[in-house]
């Protein structure tokens, strides 16, 4: 798990964009999603909504990620 606040990019699903479009969203670590398996919940400035995320990479710019 990430502090809250970290920088992040959820990855989409394959099966669910298109060859040419983004692979990844930017996005706002929140917190887990506690209703879901192994899963993140994210808030994406683009839309100013929440979001559930399996996939992510963050960047943590005050800590170090063991």
């Amino acid at each position: 798990m990430a502090p809250v606040g970290t920088k992040a990019l959820i990855f989409l699903d394959p099966n669910k964009h298109r060859s040419y479009q983004n692979h990844a969203l930017d996005a706002w670590y929140v917190g887990p999603a506690t209703s879901h398996y192994r899963n993140y919940r994210f808030w994406l400035p683009d839309t100013n909504g929440f979001r559930t995320g399996s996939t992510a990479k963050f960047f943590p710019a005050h800590c170090k990620m063991p």
